[in-house]
């Protein structure tokens, strides 16, 4: 109470304080079964042949986050006239980061799997933040206990590599080690374009796996509401975005830029549109690369698009 009486209430300014994401409350070694939302953080890029930056992108992403923390008010959506991120009725959490292991890709894949396992079981929406896109293939086995699901990709790249150079695990491979899984029964991959790196025979075997890819011009020119038609529908759902999905005048910030791709209220748009339509179990945002975002656009971005998820908890439970 100050002299007058009157609650004072602490502000939390961006600036102040230890950073989470959105300074939602951190917890450390999951214990939290009463959250409806979680960020789990996946900080590895070993799978990555040339930009190993992306590392650094769940604490990037997490200072990006702050630009949306207001004291007074939960973040409003005013296209879809909903308050997003109920702070006095929802409970969302900072569930840390899973712990890497030098160097070895399948050991750091390990310990993602067992990170995300537990908010991703009980929470109505959870998040990962990558790393490399290699993170989406333990991302997806961290579901297998739960109802068969579809998988949605939003990226440039197909990243349906069998093996290269004995490579089997890489951020080239993620989509067909995950669509594989018996749990997983069917998939969507928007906005694939130009310069891959899977093969035509990758690209041939998406239909014997019942992937259903959308090219990127098909997907800009059909625009948002036919690019969603070709989505999973009314059916569980987990989705993985890759950064580099949008074009490099946006976010000129992941390891394999390549020109053309969507603006940035494209990805957006898709995304909430298939939340909207399916049942979203979980999703990962990968590829930031932050030591080439010098201006902080991709990790705003990034952290602006896991807030427009993970913030619409309560929309998501009450939709039936």
């Amino acid at each position: 109470m100050n002299e007058c009486g009157s609650e004072i209430r602490q502000l939390d300014l961006p600036f102040t304080g230890s950073c989470t994401f959105r300074n939602f409350r951190y917890v450390n070694n999951w214990n939290d079964t009463e959250a409806q939302g979680a960020i789990q953080a996946a900080p590895l890029d070993f799978g990555s042949r040339r930009c190993s930056c992306a590392r650094y992108a769940p604490r990037t992403v997490r200072e990006a986050s702050i630009h949306c923390t207001f004291w007074h008010a939960d973040v409003y959506d005013h296209d879809d006239e909903i308050a997003c991120l109920w702070s006095e009725k929802v409970r969302i959490v900072d569930a840390s980061d899973s712990d890497i292991v030098q160097i070895e890709t399948e050991s750091g894949h390990t310990n993602v799997e067992f990170a995300v396992r537990p908010p991703f079981l009980h929470v109505s929406l959870p998040a990962a933040v990558g790393g490399d896109h290699s993170v989406t293939a333990p991302c997806v086995n961290a579901i297998d206990d739960q109802d068969p699901m579809d998988l949605v990709q939003v990226d440039e790249h197909l990243d349906f590599v069998s093996e290269r150079k004995r490579a089997r695990f890489g951020h080239g491979s993620p989509m067909r080690r995950a669509v594989r899984k018996a749990f997983i029964t069917g998939s969507a991959q928007i906005g694939i374009r130009t310069v891959s790196s899977t093969a035509n025979e990758g690209r041939d075997d998406t239909p014997r796996i019942e992937s259903d890819f959308l090219l990127d011009r098909e997907s800009r020119s059909m625009g948002t509401e036919s690019a969603l038609d070709r989505c999973p529908a009314d059916t569980n759902d987990s989705v993985t975005i890759g950064i580099s999905a949008l074009d490099p005048s946006v976010t000129p910030v992941t390891g394999a830029p390549f020109l053309r791709g969507f603006i940035d209220c494209d990805v957006p748009e898709i995304l909430v549109g298939q939340a909207k339509r399916g049942s979203n179990r979980g999703e990962d945002l990968v590829k930031v690369a932050v030591d080439h975002d010098q201006s902080e656009s991709a990790a705003i971005f990034a952290s602006q698009v896991v807030i427009s998820l993970v913030g619409r908890v309560p929309h998501h439970e009450n939709r039936g």
